[in-house]
């Protein structure tokens, strides 16, 4: 089983445009998903590690990251939210 990233308020998929990032393991997800939220300033538990059911796969729009992924883990280490 397949575990991708969800935008559970735009029903959609993270991703690139190479499409949706795919993880073979839950936990790292659920890791990936907590570092987009903080990466995008978005409210906490908005993207969700879900288990991975193929849409129609589509472009819908960009966002622009306030941080790396590096900058991101390391505020969710010392505690911050986003």
């Amino acid at each position: 089983m397949k575990w991708g990233v969800l935008d559970t308020k735009d029903n959609l998929w993270m991703g690139d445009t190479t499409g949706p990032k795919l993880f073979d393991d839950e936990l790292i997800a659920r890791v990936a998903a907590q570092l987009v939220d903080v990466r995008l300033r978005q409210q906490p538990g908005r993207t969700r590690a879900r288990a991975y059911m193929e849409p129609a796969t589509r472009m819908v729009d960009e966002k622009t990251p306030c941080m790396t992924t590096l900058e991101a883990l390391k505020a969710v280490i010392r505690g911050a939210r986003i």
